[in-house]
């Protein structure tokens, strides 16, 4: 009995020591990935796919937000595209849209890191939909109202949802709109935790407050929908575990079928920015068809 005591202790041992091995491997490989790009790394990949991207560091509360821009000076004529990334994410989640040629074509192409997601000095989210507005009204600066569209991929959608102004169309691609619909994962924890909290990725962090907050301030905004006139075409997979589907065809009942459009993508889940590329951008394009 004793060495069957002992053989066990030992497995227990050696089994908790290749979870924590696990464990702190599944950390670095989330700050690998999760580190923002350098504008030098931006600067090389825009180049190796013979595109030129003018990077900009706007002052705005006491912070520098780092501007893409694919035209150093927009073209009055057409309108302009304004990704918004979501929680965590930065501007180059859309650097296939930013480089697709048909896009650039048709459109102004400007996306930016939203405060706590850019390189450099690690700082706080807004954690704030009307901090987060006012953002994108001094990004857009004097671009006209009826020029102007927002793409806004799942906190970026939400974000986008609640801009005030009566711009030309808000595109939201997944957006989290009703906070009944929330998933509350359980690695939520790791940020909720203290013991567990320092080893959070900064951008993870931030994204988990950010989650956490849609608890509190998205039914602050389900009143508000509809404030903006902006035609609103929403873009869903019915599959979405990380943001359900449900969030899309709530919206639809505030604003009505008047200004609410929703394309529904049949079995995919929350990375269509990535993987429905194509079919995004075949409805980006389809916005020029309304001018």
């Amino acid at each position: 009995m004793v060495g069957l005591h002992f053989y066990k202790t030992k497995f227990i041992r050696a089994l908790l020591i290749v979870i924590c091995l696990l464990f702190l491997g599944a950390i670095f490989l989330l700050y690998y990935f999760l580190k923002p790009e350098t504008d030098k790394e931006i600067l090389q990949f825009f180049s190796k796919n013979n595109k030129t991207v003018w990077i900009d560091q706007i002052p705005f509360g006491g912070h520098e937000v780092r501007l893409l821009k694919m035209q150093e000076i927009l073209d009055t004529v057409k309108p302009t595209l304004l990704f918004i990334h979501g929680s965590p994410g930065s501007a180059m989640n859309f650097k296939n849209y930013l480089t697709d040629t048909d896009l650039l074509q048709g459109f102004n192409l400007l996306a930016y890191d939203r405060i706590g997601y850019g390189s450099g000095r690690q700082v706080p989210v807004l954690n704030d939909l009307q901090k987060e507005s006012d953002l994108v009204k001094f990004i857009a600066g004097d671009i006209p109202q009826k020029k102007l569209i927002l793409v806004g991929y799942s906190y970026g959608g939400t974000i986008a949802a609640a801009y005030p102004e009566n711009i030309r169309e808000k595109v939201l691609l997944a957006p989290a709109v009703k906070a009944a619909c929330e998933p509350m994962f359980w690695a939520l924890n790791l940020y909720r935790w203290n013991f567990t909290r320092p080893l959070v990725p900064h951008m993870l962090a931030n994204a988990s407050m950010e989650k956490l907050g849609h608890l509190q301030e998205l039914p602050l905004f389900e009143g508000k929908w509809a404030s903006s006139e902006a035609k609103v075409l929403a873009i869903h997979g019915n599959k979405d575990g990380i943001v359900p589907y449900e969030n899309s065809v709530f919206l639809g009942e505030k604003l009505g079928s008047d200004q609410f459009t929703l394309i529904t993508l049949e079995g995919e889940g929350h990375a269509l920015v990535w993987t429905k590329f194509d079919r995004i951008k075949e409805a980006l394009l389809n916005l020029l068809k309304t001018d």
